[in-house]
């Protein structure tokens, strides 16, 4: 399972961290692959290639370091899986055509102890329920971009599953509208631990259809067409990635004023690019274990005092490309009240105007943040006001400010950041500073003034 979040995942993303790399055949990429693929080590093991082929010079499938199998892209012209040698344990058979499958097409994947199985982009049409009965050791399995699959067959087929070691299912980019409410039912009381089912056109999807996957820790729902979430039975997932749908209201995650939280396991959550319009107090309760927040690219008019101050554990803020036309984004006193955040990307949004936030008092109760990114919004060009914004991040190791507007900078301005670093003023109208004091005390590793003026 690959976290990036993924996002990593996963499979995505996603869209997000718990993300899934995706090679051009639409086939997942493993650990181990990304591994090989970073240190070239596919390159040294040639010589393992499996002698089955297609013309006289040219491999259906290859191997590498004796446990990975690879055949993809071959189209109509490969449609059947070959014979391989049983210490087999990783299969990528992508990019094929495997209309149908059923004991007998999977007959040569089964007789070996795989452990992870990828049948993405084969145009599979039908699944039987006792497909998968002889994957004893299966813990991966990968359906995605199968668009003519239907969601019912995957289910029956699923429960030949419930008996082997399954941790990860990918279903993304499969075309599936809806699924039924009893989708994962037989797989209840696996150690199942991560769902992908990102890039599909679900509408809406009940949380209690995952209610009795106890190990679920990665749920990826990305760009769907999701509105809203329930979020009963999710208790252990902590990666949710909900990012580009069209949710504009944030889901609950208290189950009333007085009860627990219905996800108090969640650590990120990923919310970047939907509708949502508004973010208050009430907006984050019951959700003390996360640590990471997603929110950018959504239409975000007013960000109220103290939204922060629920997240207990908060330590990373996405808040860039707010944008909403003929609108500016409005931050009230205390928006930013926040004693575990340490990152804050806001980056890529409209002209901060005094008029619509505190500039005294923006920063003034997040004073833990290391690193903070302005780069590309545009900053206010009195030096008072800019001082102002920035003197009580005394503990910041990393500052960002590239093309923010900046022509001048005043006497002071880092003077109290001991601890800094990193300082990036890339792309900006400075020209030359007169004060030495500009960067006094400073312990700079990184200073970038490139394409200023």
């Amino acid at each position: 399972m690959n976290f990036t979040l993924i996002i990593h995942f996963i499979g995505l993303s996603l869209v997000v961290t718990n993300t899934n790399f995706v090679d051009g055949t639409g086939c997942t990429l493993s650990k181990f692959q990304k591994t090989r693929d970073k240190y070239g080590i596919e390159t040294s093991f040639q010589k393992e290639e499996l002698r089955i082929q297609k013309t006289e010079r040219t491999f259906l499938c290859k191997l590498v370091l004796h446990l990975y199998a690879s055949c993809i892209g071959h189209e109509s012209k490969l449609q059947y899986i070959p014979e391989l040698p049983e210490h087999i344990k990783n299969l990528e058979f992508c990019g094929n055509q495997l209309p149908i499958l059923n004991i007998t097409s999977l007959r040569n994947a089964s007789n070996l102890h795989l452990t992870n199985l990828q049948l993405s982009d084969n145009n599979i049409v039908n699944i039987t329920p006792d497909a998968f009965t002889n994957f004893k050791y299966l813990r991966d399995l990968d359906l995605s971009k199968n668009r003519d699959i239907q969601p019912g067959d995957v289910m029956n087929a699923l429960s030949s599953l419930k008996n082997s070691p399954m941790e990860d299912l990918y279903f993304y980019d499969i075309g599936w509208s809806e699924i039924p409410d009893e989708m994962f039912k037989s797989l209840f009381g696996t150690k199942l631990k991560s769902i992908n089912l990102s890039i599909n056109k679900l509408e809406f999807i009940p949380g209690n259809m995952f209610s009795g996957l106890n190990h679920l820790s990665v749920l990826n729902l990305g760009a769907n067409k999701l509105h809203k979430m329930n979020l009963t039975g999710l208790k252990t997932v902590r990666f949710l990635i909900l990012s580009s749908n069209l949710i504009y209201r944030i889901p609950k995650f208290c189950a009333n004023q007085s009860q627990p939280s219905l996800v108090p396991s969640l650590e990120e959550l990923y919310l970047d690019d939907n509708r949502i319009d508004f973010i208050s107090k009430e907006t984050f309760g019951c959700l003390e274990k996360l640590k990471r927040l997603m929110l950018s690219k959504n239409p975000i008019l007013e960000i109220k005092n103290n939204c922060l101050q629920p997240l207990l554990s908060l330590e990373t803020l996405h808040l860039s490309e707010i944008y909403v036309p003929f609108s500016k984004l409005k931050i009230e006193k205390y928006a930013f009240n926040s004693s575990s955040l340490e990152r804050l990307y806001f980056q890529g949004n409209s002209l901060l105007s005094p008029i619509d936030y505190d500039p005294e008092l923006l920063f003034a109760n997040c004073r833990n943040l290391k690193y903070l990114i302005l780069s590309y919004t545009q900053l206010p060009s009195n030096s008072h006001i800019l001082k102002l914004l920035l003197s009580p991040l005394e503990n910041l190791e990393d500052l960002r400010m590239d093309s923010t507007g900046l022509d001048k900078l005043p006497a002071g301005l880092f003077s109290k950041m001991n601890s800094l670093m990193s300082l990036s003023l890339k792309e900006n109208n400075i020209n030359s500073w007169t004060d030495t004091d500009v960067f006094k005390n400073l312990k700079l590793t990184y200073l970038g003034l490139r394409q200023n003026q």
